[in-house]
């Protein structure tokens, strides 16, 4: 056991060359540096500058004043009290409470800061956590991200969910592997590419730039008054303005003058909230000038991107010095979010007529299930039509069971048709007349079901006007109904051409 105090002042410099265990710092009011170790400790003292190696855990009080430079520690760590802490690396994980700064090259577990007025890291292996700082810098994230009342923020690569609130400063994000919700005074935002669901909320700075491209939903919060120009596209649904259509979106929200500009591109829904109407027009038509083929496609490769840039800056680590369990937690963590890219891509992935809709597998299904149950409702011709509409987005999938036709009542038999008398003029003048019995011709039989079968064999081009008509109808009675959306229906009349 190693138990030693140094006299060095109020503001002293601590350098610990190594530590073999955990390491603890708390600060205190003497000018006094107490140490603890269960072996022995190698300490030189030069004026107010303290040098320490440690081979097992190491507890060090020092004044509030001191700055500790730490080259590699290999187990958890906790400092708090003093005025700055840096460190080359720490293996486990590291928790930091009332600091001036602390400045880490690499966290190999979790990290937590808390009032630390300035955070600088390159790299955390699992999740990291920030309470109320000034600025917080991490360019590399494993895991997830929480940060709460921060000034500037920015935590370029992050291969899970980031939330952050109360922020009050500009956001620099590149790549999300997970959700982004960020709520706060937000003066700016990079763009981002997030694999998963954005949120944002925040009074929309003036004359400042937002920008994002998300995998999932989008839902954007607008307050009563917020100067917002909006320009989107949208691979899903568009609510919380009115006359919202599938496509391109643009919306302004108080004067366009010097307003903040907000820039998507989302895979999923987007909705907007607030009270506020917006002004300007919703774009619903797949119009000429807009390439939404290329936008997808570009916005696929991006996306699907994210997952792969982010293992990158944690396999190509030197892990040799780090624990099993620590290196396997950053690997999973990456691993994570090349899964969620991939989930992201994939949702994008329906196409047809040489355009890319955002049609999961589920929604084919519910359709088919809605359509089914309107014809059994009496919306004559609505599985036919959701059928072939569908066939024609993939024409591998497999047509819906027919709905169960009512049975029929009996017809009541048809009375005798009485003789039909008739006359004859032969050539020499003469007129003849007889009874007879009207001919009808010969008796054909055909099941309801052989009925229908011309009906949905049919391809769309062979399809008279009168049956496109009906199976449009059908489709418009289903949104009346309520059985489909708008967007799904006006996905559903293009195909069916």
């Amino acid at each position: 056991m190693s138990e030693q105090t140094f006299s060095v002042g109020m503001e002293p410099t601590l350098i610990i060359q190594h530590c073999g265990g955990d390491l603890f710092i708390e600060g205190h009011d003497s000018g006094n540096v107490e140490l603890h170790s269960d072996e022995p400790v190698e300490s030189h003292q030069q004026d107010s500058t303290l040098h320490i190696t440690a081979h097992d855990d190491l507890r060090l009080r020092v004044p509030h004043g001191s700055r500790i430079e730490a080259k590699h520690i290999d187990g958890d760590t906790w400092v708090q009290h003093i005025k700055g802490f840096k460190a080359e690396g720490i293996d486990g994980d590291a928790t930091f409470a009332e600091l001036e700064q602390a400045d880490v090259r690499a966290i190999g577990g979790d990290a937590r800061f808390t009032t630390v007025q300035t955070v600088q890291c390159e790299s955390v292996g699992g999740d990291l956590k920030v309470d109320h700082s000034a600025e917080c810098s991490v360019k590399h994230v494993g895991g997830d991200v929480r940060v709460h009342e921060t000034g500037d923020l920015s935590v370029p690569n992050v291969g899970g969910d980031v939330k952050a609130s109360d922020v009050r400063g500009p956001v620099t994000l590149k790549q999300v592997g997970g959700d982004l919700a960020l709520m706060g005074a937000i003066t700016s935002l990079s763009a981002v590419h997030v694999g998963g669901d954005l949120r944002i909320d925040t009074p929309w700075t003036a004359g400042s730039d937002y920008r994002a491209t998300v995998g999932g939903d989008a839902t954007i919060a607008v307050s009563d008054d917020a100067n917002l120009v909006l320009s989107a596209t949208v691979g899903g649904d568009v609510s919380g303005v009115a006359n919202n259509e599938h496509g391109t979106v643009s919306a302004t929200w108080g004067d366009s003058e010097n307003a903040a500009r907000l820039e998507l591109t989302v895979g999923g829904d987007l909705r907007v909230r607030g009270n506020r109407q917006a002004s300007g027009e919703w774009g619903g038509s797949w119009g000429a000038n807009f390439d939404w083929q290329g936008s997808i496609n570009d916005f696929m490769r991006e996306i699907s991107n994210i997952g792969r840039e982010i293992m990158d800056q944690f396999t190509g680590r030197d892990w040799g010095r780090y624990t099993d369990e620590q290196a396997e937690r950053a690997r999973r963590a990456a691993d994570r979010a090349a899964e969620r890219a991939q989930r992201a891509a994939e949702r994008m992935r329906v196409r047809f007529n040489d355009r890319e809709f955002r049609v999961d597998p589920e929604r084919l299904e519910r359709i088919r299930e809605h359509a089914q149950r309107a014809a059994e409702e009496g919306i004559a011709r609505a599985q036919e039509a959701i059928d072939r509409a569908l066939r024609s987005i993939d024409p591998n999938a497999p047509r819906a069971p027919r709905a169960p036709r009512a049975p029929r009542h009996p017809a009541p038999p048809m009375p005798p048709v009485p003789p039909q008398r008739f006359g004859v003029t032969e050539d020499d003048g003469t007129a003849t007349s007889s009874n007879a019995e009207a001919a009808t011709g010969p008796t054909m039989r055909m099941t309801p079901e052989q009925a229908d079968a011309p009906q949905s064999n049919a391809p769309a081009e062979n399809l008279s006007a009168a049956d496109r008509t009906a199976e449009r109808m059908a489709i418009l009675r289903m949104v009346e109904s309520g059985k489909i959306s708008s967007e799904e229906a006006a996905l559903l009349l293009e195909a069916l051409g």
